[in-house]
């Protein structure tokens, strides 16, 4: 597995797919990716809360993506930082302009770096394009956020999950019944 990715999978799937199979697909894709997106909701506020202050972009910037598999049946969701106008910010400073987007350095805070040459860099400023020398990066510790934000969140998550599932099941099995 990748270094950074985490699979939660859900105990007792057998009994789970033998109930959603019933359904349309369109169902089973609305419970599992709504079962999936709640019990996501601890490790993304733990995760927040994690976040060293000084990346405060970063820590509006931490969120979810959802996706369902149709072939295999399965949700997914990822959590981590939301790229995306929205989550850039423009500093003005005396080397000029830099765009700072959480989703390009998230993983560095997560992981830190080692140290490192840096490149020359055009900058723009007031007077026109300004090269920066680059010279040595002495690295940074990393600072995990997004790892202890699932690891501590594990139990939770799928207790939520199954609840949400259970509840999702019984509402719709109940409609059903109802309509015969």
């Amino acid at each position: 597995m990748p270094r950074g990715v985490a699979v939660l999978k859900f105990v007792g799937g057998r009994e789970l797919d033998r109930a959603l199979e019933r359904f349309p697909l369109e169902v089973q894709r609305t419970l599992l990716r709504r079962a999936v997106v709640r019990a996501s909701q601890p490790a993304i506020a733990t995760a927040k809360a994690l976040v060293p202050k000084r990346f405060g972009l970063l820590i509006e910037a931490i969120g979810l993506k959802s996706k369902f598999y149709r072939n295999t049946g399965t949700a997914v969701t990822v959590i981590g930082a939301r790229g995306g106008d929205k989550f850039t910010y423009v500093r003005q400073g005396q080397a000029g302009e830099s765009v700072e987007k959480p989703s390009k350095y998230a993983h560095l805070v997560e992981f830190g770096t080692k140290p490192h040459k840096q490149k020359v860099l055009p900058v723009l400023t007031s007077h026109g394009i300004v090269r920066i020398k680059g010279g040595m990066h002495p690295g940074a510790k990393p600072k995990p956020f997004l790892a202890p934000a699932f690891e501590s969140n594990v139990q939770r998550m799928i207790n939520i999950q199954g609840t949400v599932l259970a509840q999702g099941i019984a509402k719709i099995a109940a409609r059903l019944a109802r309509k015969r």
